[in-house]
């Protein structure tokens, strides 16, 4: 089993999935060539925080990536107080906005329906368990900013399935009441 300190090989017919249930690798140790990016487009800048993710997602998309002997370093990174992004529960409304905009890109593109219905899945998936987090740390604002991280023109029946429409629905119910 791999986690995040142990080394495996993703193969390309699973790094979306990988990618999207969290498992992420730092900027300085891609390579890739030009046509990829031609397909996907550069960094999005309206991104403060998770644009190199949603290239990764994008890429993932489109891409075959392959990874190389991930035995060897081929870069060193190294984290700091004033790195943007931190493990921490606020930062889901960040992860919620590039996989949500990577959604939207692929239906804009008409990927095929496989890559479709992982990505959505997938963020259906993060966004139903970062709510869950949010309202077991008693955060309301924060559950409310993760589902409005995920909509594009107020639209969010992409991602709406029972449980979500439920905790919406409840979180409805509590502000109104309190």
């Amino acid at each position: 089993m791999c986690n995040e300190t142990t080394v495996c090989q993703i193969f390309p017919s699973a790094l979306l999935t990988e990618l999207l249930r969290g498992r992420t690798w730092h900027t300085s140790g891609i390579l890739c060539r030009r046509a990829l990016f031609d397909k996907t487009g550069l960094f999005n800048t309206k991104f403060r925080i998770a644009e190199d993710s949603n290239l990764w997602f994008k890429m993932a998309c489109v891409g075959k990536i392959i990874p190389g002997d991930m035995s060897k370093p081929v870069s060193e990174y190294h984290r700091h107080s004033e790195n943007t992004f931190f493990l921490d529960i606020d930062r889901k409304p960040d992860m919620v906005s590039a996989m949500a905009d990577a959604c939207y890109w692929a239906q804009r593109k008409r990927l095929s329906g496989r890559v479709l219905n992982v990505l959505i899945t997938e963020t259906r998936s993060y966004i139903s368990n970062s709510v869950a987090i949010a309202l077991q740390a008693n955060r309301m604002d924060l559950a409310w900013k993760i589902i409005k991280a995920a909509l594009k023109d107020g639209d969010l029946i992409i991602f709406a399935n029972l449980r979500l429409i439920q905790t919406i629905a409840w979180l409805c119910r509590r502000t109104i009441l309190d």
